[in-house]
């Protein structure tokens, strides 16, 4: 599995499994409204939907009016005289450059923020657990099970890209 699909299923999984949990309450003697602290991990998961995009490779095609408006900076900036020609290879040298720095940095994100939904929810599934809620102790552990898949990806990519 890739990591933007793990990190997809993850974010999708960290919004609707507060949202349903949020939606559906039923209130007790002991606890009539449901604590906004609920919705915790959705603002998470949004923050991981917002990664996904970066953490997809893929390559942007510059429109040729574009590519030479690179080139005429890079010649100003380099105060070199270098043909159109010789300064596509450099310029798409630097694009990969750029795209992999920021998929690194957008990767650095997604794991701290899983790391966070992981350590967040053992609370809520103990509790789950303790006060005998199926419902709850399913919707927490599907959402702790999607984000230890998702940081075993992120540490599988991260090992693969060590050794390359």
């Amino acid at each position: 599995m890739k990591t933007s699909q793990a990190n997809l299923i993850n974010s999708i999984t960290l919004i609707l499994m507060p949202l349903w949990s949020y939606l559906t309450y039923e209130g007790t003697v002991e606890k009539p409204d449901q604590s906004i602290t609920a919705l915790i991990p959705l603002f998470l998961g949004v923050i991981l939907l917002l990664c996904h995009y970066g953490l997809i490779k893929k390559s942007k095609t510059k429109s040729e009016q574009e590519l030479k408006a690179h080139w005429l900076a890079y010649k100003l900036a380099k105060g070199e005289n270098i043909s159109y020609e010789e300064f596509l290879p450099i310029h798409a040298e630097l694009m990969v450059k750029k795209q992999l720095k920021k998929r690194k940095v957008i990767s650095h994100i997604a794991v701290v923020i899983t790391l966070i939904a992981i350590g967040g929810l053992s609370k809520p599934l103990m509790s789950a657990i303790e006060e005998g809620r199926n419902l709850g102790v399913f919707r927490v552990s599907l959402m702790v099970l999607t984000s230890v898949i998702a940081m075993i990806t992120f540490v599988k990519s991260f090992i693969e890209a060590r050794k390359k």
